[in-house]
């Protein structure tokens, strides 16, 4: 029997995926940096930026939903996925060294670029691959809790990594600020809980409660930026640096809300209506991976977006931020474009064939 696609989980890869395309162009373009904190501008952008800064804790909850009933998980999947990184890393280093001959010197550099995990970018696929391979082991152990034992350590790891470091400003138990495979795995098991034991949420919440809510916390996002910069310029002469704090990752309000987006959506079974858009959604939806891959390399990343979007700062604020969302797609459309071809190619190739095969020896070496 097949099972039918949740839509409501494909609109949420897609509009994560543009939420850290979003966070890329604001903070390492430049957008933030270059708008007076205290201007319309700035508090326009700043509240844009609180919009994206759940997309992390989506992914992970995402990914705690689907996988939370399996038993064993393709390993094939994840093969194919640093086969992807691989084949992307060769061609835009090739790409760079014909255009930009400089941009890449030495062995050094040709490694650190071919393989960018090496100095620490693509942090997230390799957060996501420690945790796609305790998957099955995770599991096992939250399937032996009872929905009340599964709330209570939820409720325990949330006080612990979320709410004793963002108010004590002290990374006591190393989650980096959600930079983390661990911080993944708890956002994983709340996507789980959210999966199995969500029924209760739907009868205590409306819609209209859970939008107010969501709402609510997006704007102390922005008011707590607000709140702490023009305490410490009236206190200090200068804005704190820790005006984002209630927004990095692991804040109780970026988890409140990446919560209330992944239940609402996933839940509701979201429909499209015609056949066709479900299609595109789901195409959408698979080149996420992809996407984050081109965009983030470290090529495109220092030389192409690095400061690449300070120009949107010279707009005026609605303009501005128009101009932010119309980057943020466009980027998404190129970079997915290109992953189209490369997923063709794959195919023609029959590179899952090869995936398949590494995956079932490794399979053997663990087993």
């Amino acid at each position: 029997m097949e099972v039918k696609r949740n839509n409501g989980l494909d609109i949420c890869r897609v509009l994560s995926m543009c939420g850290i395309i979003g966070l890329h162009v604001m903070n390492a373009g430049g957008v933030i940096a270059n708008t007076d904190f205290l201007s319309v501008q700035g508090i326009l952008m700043r509240g844009l930026i609180v919009l994206f800064y759940p997309v992390v804790n989506i992914f992970g909850m995402m990914t705690g939903w689907l996988y939370i009933n399996k038993k064993e998980v393709k390993n094939k999947n994840l093969i194919e996925l640093w086969l992807a990184v691989l084949f992307y890393s060769f061609l835009i280093v090739t790409l760079f060294k014909i255009i930009l001959p400089d941009s890449v010197v030495g062995i050094k550099e040709y490694i650190k670029v071919i393989f960018p995990p090496i100095q620490g970018r693509y942090w997230y696929i390799t957060c996501y691959t420690f945790m796609f391979l305790v998957i099955p082991y995770i599991n096992i152990l939250l399937r032996k809790l009872n929905s009340i034992q599964y709330k209570k350590l939820l409720i325990l790891l949330f006080v612990l990594l979320s709410i004793v470091p963002t108010l004590g400003m002290q990374d006591y138990f190393r989650i980096l600020k959600g930079y983390s495979p661990f911080w993944l795995i708890y956002c994983y098991m709340v996507g789980g809980y959210l999966n199995l034991y969500g029924s209760a949420i739907k009868q205590s919440w409306s819609k209209r409660q859970m939008m107010l809510v969501l709402i609510a916390s997006s704007a102390g996002g922005l008011i707590s930026q607000y709140i702490i910069g023009v305490t410490t310029l009236a206190i200090t002469g200068n804005i704190s640096s820790r005006t984002m704090m209630f927004c990095e990752y692991n804040s109780p309000l970026m988890v409140l809300s990446a919560i209330l987006v992944v239940f609402t959506l996933a839940s509701e079974g979201v429909k499209l209506g015609k056949p066709k858009f479900e299609n595109i959604l789901r195409l959408l939806s698979g080149g996420a991976f992809g996407v984050y891959i081109l965009h983030s390399h470290p090529l495109v990343y220092n030389i192409l977006l690095s400061d690449g979007f300070i120009w949107t700062t010279r707009k005026s604020p609605l303009i501005g931020m128009m101009c932010v969302l119309l980057s943020v797609m466009a980027i998404y459309c190129i970079c997915f474009a290109v992953e189209v071809v490369r997923i063709k190619m794959f195919k023609l190739c029959k590179v899952d064939l090869l995936a398949k095969k590494i995956a079932a020896e490794i399979d053997r070496l663990v087993s």
